[in-house]
């Protein structure tokens, strides 16, 4: 994480706002793609795309703080519950959960 705060810092810093959210969306998806490779990867990006869909169609209301809650909490449940080991294992769920 650190190389890729010091690029920011030291190239983007102030350069206009579809720059900056172009880097953090591929230095996201490359660390993630790092850490859980695979069909681990997305379950984030599903989420994190139906998260952005409830807040840009319900706007900043009640429902959608509630909606998205219980979506995410609901998802990541289904998650322990499928993916449910006797052993420590570093999966999706990890991440999603924090």
């Amino acid at each position: 994480g650190y190389p890729f705060a010091l690029v920011y810092r030291w190239f983007l810093f102030y350069q206009p706002a579809p720059v900056i959210h172009l880097f953090h969306i591929f230095s996201g998806l490359a660390l993630a793609a790092f850490n859980f490779a695979g069909p681990q990867l997305y379950h984030s990006v599903i989420c994190v795309f139906v998260q952005f869909l409830m807040l840009r169609l319900m706007g900043r209301t009640v429902t959608a703080v509630l909606s998205s809650f219980t979506f995410q909490m609901v998802y990541l449940l289904l998650g322990y519950y499928y993916t449910a080991t006797e052993e420590y294992d570093i999966k999706w769920t990890m991440p999603h959960c924090v």
